[in-house]
């Protein structure tokens, strides 16, 4: 029987990589009711889009309630950015919501 060589070896594997995933969501609102749903709601449409994408895993979920997005002096920004930077996640889903009229 003849050998096969790595390379082929190393060809014929499928290449299965998990993606560290972290989850921004991010609600502005000038009123107080309601805040929570709303950010609550944009992380339950991420969690189901890495059901449906086994190659994904949750590592944390950030967010910055009743913040202005003009800059970047957020708290669950600036944390999802120090684990973009350690490498702790390798993409960033945000999920967008949009109220219906």
């Amino acid at each position: 029987m003849a050998r096969i060589s790595k390379k082929k070896k190393r060809e014929q594997m499928p290449v299965c990589r998990r993606f560290h995933v972290g989850v921004y969501a991010r609600l502005s609102v000038e009123g107080t009711e309601r805040k929570n749903e709303s950010i609550d709601t944009q992380v339950a449409m991420a969690k189901q889009y890495l059901r449906e994408h086994p190659e994904m895993e949750l590592y944390d979920c950030y967010t910055d309630l009743g913040r202005t997005g003009t800059n970047f002096e957020r708290e669950g920004f600036e944390r999802m950015m120090q684990d973009v930077r350690k490498k702790r996640i390798d993409c960033v889903i945000v999920p967008f919501w949009k109220k219906p009229y």
